[in-house]
């Protein structure tokens, strides 16, 4: 598997990016450790760690983790990244059923028809 590009933006804030999807998760240092802007795409959280690793970051660091909406490509990584981490989630409440499993997205067909 491939792995992200990561890369520094401003001093204490780092991009992790995957070519093969057009969002980045955010990594945010500050005094207490680091907070995330959302958690990439893997359910294992493996882009996420893979920074971390190479920035030289401890997992045990992230504090807080913010996602910006449930769909994959912006959350899938959560559960895994909150359990090696134990940050606390925060995300908006229309998304949390999605984020917690008691509410699943419709495939797009359906989606769609229900607009027909």
């Amino acid at each position: 598997m491939s792995r992200p590009k990561v890369f520094k933006v401003v001093d204490n804030i780092y991009c992790i990016h995957r070519s093969s999807y057009f969002c980045c998760t955010y990594i945010i240092r500050d005094s207490d450790g680091f907070a995330l802007v959302d958690t990439c795409m893997q359910s294992g959280g493996d882009d996420v760690v893979f920074a971390f690793d190479l920035l030289g970051f401890e997992m045990s660091g992230i504090h807080s983790i913010f996602i910006t909406h449930w769909h994959n490509d912006h959350s899938a990584g959560t559960a895994k990244v909150k359990e090696l981490s134990g940050a606390r989630v925060y995300c908006g409440a229309q998304d949390a059923p999605f984020l917690d499993g008691t509410k699943k997205s419709l495939p797009l067909f359906l989606q769609l028809s229900s607009l027909v």
